[in-house]
């Protein structure tokens, strides 16, 4: 079947192609219902995913937020024990400076 010149926009089976899943009518008319449902369905497709991505990108970011804040933690818990050693020497050094003046 050819398509007639008057009307370009009909086609024949072998003319259609969507991918595989072409729907024609007996006639050779496109289906549009079959179109319809399936841009449908590609589309509810779509907002899943970018609600899927939307959702990651929120875990991403909390990751990045915990991330930052065990690196403050880190910071300070080397700040202390870096405090503690300082205590520590100079009160082994007191001791010390306490034993020698006492000999």
């Amino acid at each position: 079947m050819s398509t007639g010149g008057s009307q370009p926009w009909l086609k024949s089976a072998s003319q259609l192609s969507l991918g595989g899943s072409s729907a024609v009518f007996e006639n050779g008319i496109f289906d549009w219902s079959n179109s319809f449902f399936e841009i449908k369905k590609r589309r509810q497709d779509e907002e899943g995913l970018i609600s899927k991505c939307e959702e990651r990108k929120k875990i991403l970011e909390s990751v990045k937020s915990r991330k930052d804040e065990l690196h403050k933690e880190m910071a300070q818990l080397k700040e202390q024990h870096l405090s503690h050693n300082v205590f520590l020497k100079s009160k082994d050094t007191d001791q010390m400076l306490k034993k020698a003046e006492a000999e």
